[in-house]
């Protein structure tokens, strides 16, 4: 067994210096649970983001829904109303959220496995997310940025062609 570790006897390393490998596994265990922690809160963002977005397209949708139900082609069939009108949206968004309020806010009890291999596993953990979570999330802050920028130069060199898609949208109206 000691060729394994340098000539090291793991046995009687752990035996004769106890305190120091307690210590070790007192220390590693106390930084796991802050980093779980701190990962818990990570999560609970991306949770309240993704809530955010999908309470966005919903009210999105819904405005687009009364801007159909508006046209004056309401009545061809080439519209897909996807709420019922008659409700007002605060109170289809209530019956939205039932659809799917297990997943919000995120349950500590349901998460049990993720935390507590963020606990035992920080070390792996702490590496995956300052790679990729830090810089995934700067790089989409970066684009949420100049994705203004980015629409604008797209409209810019297919302004001459608008005039073709504007046409193609008022003759699918029509037909």
């Amino acid at each position: 067994m000691s060729n394994f570790f340098g000539g090291v006897n793991v046995l009687s390393y752990v035996r004769d210096h106890y305190i120091y490998v307690l210590e070790y596994i007192l220390l590693y265990l106390a930084v796991g649970i802050v980093w779980a922690g701190f990962k818990w809160f990570l999560f609970a963002v991306d949770k309240a983001e993704e809530f955010q977005t999908k309470k966005n397209k919903f009210y999105k949708e819904y405005a687009e829904d009364q801007r159909k139900s508006d046209s004056p082609n309401k009545r061809s069939g080439l519209h897909y109303i996807k709420h019922d009108l008659s409700k007002d949206v605060h109170t289809l968004w209530k019956e939205e959220i039932r659809k799917f309020n297990k997943s919000y806010p995120p349950q500590v009890n349901k998460n049990k496995a993720t935390i507590t291999r963020w606990m035992t596993c920080w070390v792996a953990s702490l590496f995956w997310t300052l790679c990729h979570d830090f810089i995934a999330r700067f790089y989409n802050r970066l684009l949420q940025m100049v994705t203004g920028i980015f629409q604008i130069i797209s409209n810019r060199v297919f302004a001459k062609h608008k005039a073709d898609f504007d046409e193609e949208a008022s003759n699918a109206v029509e037909m």
